[in-house]
């Protein structure tokens, strides 16, 4: 029985661990076993799939993060961190009523950032603290057609202080969208209203966007994560020091810069510049080329797959790595190099280089 009872003390220790590590997504259920067990439920599947995804899978193992447990660790959690309730303020009163935006800025440092599509055309912000003072409220600064929204101040010993934004984008807002945060998570899966440009630069946090369509995106982050359903924009910037780019589908002339980040994107449609100045997975995967293709990592290896309707001019180089294609018969062969002309007639001009990488290329 004292067995027993150390060992589930042990899984709930262990477990409270795991969940200080994950808090975006278990502060997301937090909020819905609130509110709808359902959404919770669906939710609460959906972020373990995520954890094995990650390589966590030992971990859940090892806490036995059943059902069950996860729902007392979450009720015992939120409890002891005060997470719930919070405090809304609608700050949105700090605007003008009639606000005809061309720049939204939204910087915060470690706060989640969740934008929403609105039910009208009006503006709303609002913030959620677990400590409500006006210093801590966020300021709102408007000049001409911009508005700002910069975090307010905190406690001076912050420790257990949290809070959270929202932001409901008017539904005919078209314009620029420019979000910066430290540490936070930035989530915008819930809009898809087409936008004019949309730039966000975060350090460490999570970058979550559904279908996203402009025309122009800039995302960038140095230890953070790029995570996207949908891209579409006529020019689509990606970078990271050593951040990880992560999607379904991209549409756009795509240029790509890391460090030591990571990029694996399932679908691409468009062109592009991948730049991978040390080392990092440089996996590609076009399901339609439109104009020229260049990738370069100097210390891994490049994977890149075309459509197999495709007529093309191609190199391919390597200093102390291997290359092997699907099409070797029809190039000429160099020294650490290939060469040649697929097709009747080049559309497009494809370029792949490494320095310490083996290249492989599939049509």
């Amino acid at each position: 029985m004292v067995s027993d009872a150390f060992d589930l003390l042990s899984k709930y220790a262990a477990g409270c661990l795991f969940i200080e590590r994950n808090q975006y997504e278990f502060k997301t259920l937090a909020g819905y076993y609130n509110q709808s067990r359902e959404q919770f439920f669906k939710t609460m599947e959906k972020y373990l799939r995520g954890f094995i995804q990650r390589g966590q899978v030992r971990q859940v193992a090892d806490v036995a993060l059943t059902t069950a447990l996860i729902v007392e660790l979450l009720t015992w959690w939120t409890m002891d961190r005060k997470y719930i309730p919070y405090t809304e303020n609608d700050i949105s009163d700090q605007m003008a009523k009639a606000v005809c935006l061309d720049n939204l800025i939204a910087a915060y440092d470690e706060e989640k950032i969740t934008f929403k599509r609105g039910t009208d055309n009006q503006l709303v912000i609002k913030e959620y603290m677990s400590e409500n003072k006006k210093p801590y409220r966020a300021k709102v600064r408007e000049k001409g057609r911009s508005i700002e929204i910069q975090e307010g101040g905190k406690p001076l010993f912050a420790g257990d202080f949290e809070r959270y934004i929202e932001v409901y984008l008017p539904q005919s807002y078209d314009q620029e969208l420019v979000v910066t945060s430290t540490d936070g998570d930035i989530d915008m899966t819930e809009i898809d209203q087409k936008l004019e440009s949309l730039s966000i630069d975060s350090t460490e946090g999570t970058v979550r966007l559904g279908d996203v369509e402009a025309t122009a995106v800039k995302l960038s982050t140095t230890r953070g994560t790029l995570d996207f359903d949908h891209l579409q924009a006529r020019r689509i910037h990606l970078e990271t020091t050593e951040g990880t780019v992560r999607g379904d589908e991209a549409d756009g002339n795509i240029r790509y810069t890391t460090t030591h980040g990571d990029f694996d994107v399932k679908t691409i449609r468009g062109s592009g510049k991948f730049t991978v100045n040390n080392e990092g997975t440089l996996q590609v995967d076009f399901a339609e080329i439109t104009g020229d293709v260049w990738l370069y990592n100097k210390n891994d290896k490049v994977r890149l797959s075309i459509p197999k309707e495709l007529s093309f001019y191609f190199e391919a180089a390597t200093k102390n790595g291997s290359i092997s294609t699907s099409f070797d018969k029809e190039l000429k062969a160099g020294e650490q190099s290939l060469a040649g002309t697929i097709g009747d007639k080049a559309e497009v001009t494809i370029r792949v280089e490494t320095r310490n990488g083996d290249i492989d290329v599939i049509q």
